[in-house]
């Protein structure tokens, strides 16, 4: 399950070229009891701590101000959201609606309406879309080396962190080899660079098969694929 929450304003929503940070402070504002413990810990799994949420890019009608390195969104603007636990989605839902009015980083915006997408796994595969690009990254002496789709290992490493997450959905160890990660038929990929932190992340945007056990699939719906997922990356929706 995962929320669609629009926002609207009396005038244009100004945010950094690159907002993930300022949608992220959004979310964390208005988790209730969960802030603090997603901010600060996470839930340990194989031997790291996971923060099962994740969160798309904003949509809307939006243009560059070059000169003062913003993105003006014309309201109304969405985005989705979406955790393992659906007990963080209703208690997000249920402060957003009780605020009149919210801060988006430096705007004063209003919740418009917010909505539940259900999406329903029936087997072993699915075609999954990104609304946030996706980062795999593996460590070479030391340092940080990013892959891209045309490589066969960001597929391992995709399906490899996938197992991961999904012994929290499932409640039993998913082996990587139970799951492949591969491009949808017809897709092409978009490189993104998106700064986070003033941290500069190379991710993709596709669409991607999945062909894994159900808990699986549907752990990659609630939590995203790759990386990075509590800071605004891989989240995918069914198409």
């Amino acid at each position: 399950m995962k929320l669609k929450i629009t926002l609207s304003s009396n005038r244009p929503i100004s945010l950094p070229l690159h907002h993930n940070r300022a949608l992220q402070g959004f979310i964390y504002a208005n988790l209730g009891l969960f802030a603090s413990f997603f901010h600060d810990f996470g839930i340990p799994v194989s031997g790291r701590l996971l923060k099962p949420l994740t969160f798309s890019r904003l949509f809307g009608r939006s243009r560059i101000d070059r000169e003062r390195k913003r993105a003006l969104f014309k309201p109304p603007v969405y985005f989705y959201f979406s955790s393992l636990f659906e007990e963080v989605l209703s208690t997000y839902a249920t402060i957003l609606l009780k605020k009149p009015f919210l801060k988006l980083g430096r705007n004063l915006v209003q919740v418009e309406k917010i909505e539940v997408i259900e999406e329903k796994v029936s087997g072993n595969e699915a075609v999954v879309k990104t609304l946030s690009p996706i980062v795999v990254r593996k460590t070479v002496e030391g340092k940080s080396l990013y892959l891209n789709p045309g490589q066969e290992e960001f597929y391992r490493l995709l399906a490899k962190n996938l197992a991961k997450k999904s012994r929290l959905y499932a409640g039993r160890e998913v082996s990587p080899e139970e799951i492949k990660v591969e491009p949808a038929p017809g897709a092409f990929f978009k490189k993104a660079v998106v700064y986070y932190k003033g941290y500069p992340y190379e991710a993709y945007k596709g669409k991607f098969l999945i062909r894994a056990p159900k808990e699986a699939i549907e752990t990659a719906l609630l939590t995203g694929l790759g990386e990075r997922n509590s800071q605004g990356f891989g989240m995918v929706i069914l198409e």
